[in-house]
């Protein structure tokens, strides 16, 4: 073998959304359409995010909880459940590694008529007055028909292409 100088520490990766809750959790949050290579890429921004938040000394035993949920165009895993959670366990499956770092693919064709089903419909609907949250139906029609909302849209979608 032979040790290289100046190997990278870390690959790039841009998050779609990354959240911090009050208790220093992480998640961050994908919007995938394509389904090419997810599950390598959910293996390489998860242990990029908890490598990424990990400081010089600090023991491993207070590493917080960490999130990577992907939410799919379509069911990946095709059994028509609303999400599918992974966790890290030994090849025989038998013991959980850690609780700490979680992979969540949510399945965007999930339909039923429970909330979760609702709220998969809201994200796809393109009528707000065809959503069942109040929530996101106020903020849609905001952003889609009120004259300030589009042009705030408009400036989000302008700021997002330049980065």
């Amino acid at each position: 073998m032979e040790a290289k100088r100046g190997f990278p520490l870390f690959r790039h990766v841009r998050y779609d959304l990354f959240i911090e809750d009050t208790e220093n959790n992480i998640y961050d949050i994908e919007i995938e359409n394509e389904g090419r290579s997810l599950n390598e890429r959910a293996i390489v921004y998860s242990s990029t995010l908890i490598a990424q938040r990990m400081k010089t000394n600090e023991k491993f035993e207070s590493l917080k909880d960490t999130w990577v949920i992907f939410l799919t165009k379509k069911d990946m895993e095709k059994g028509y459940e609303p999400y599918y959670d992974y966790k890290w366990f030994d090849p025989k499956g038998q013991r959980l590694l850690s609780r700490k770092a979680a992979i969540r693919f949510v399945n965007g064709q999930y339909r039923n008529d429970d909330a979760f089903g609702k709220l998969m419909h809201d994200f796809h609907c393109t009528d707000p007055d065809q959503m069942y949250y109040d929530e996101l139906r106020e903020i849609v029609k905001y952003l889609k028909k009120d004259p300030e909302g589009v042009k705030i849209m408009c400036d989000i979608m302008n700021e997002a292409e330049r980065l």
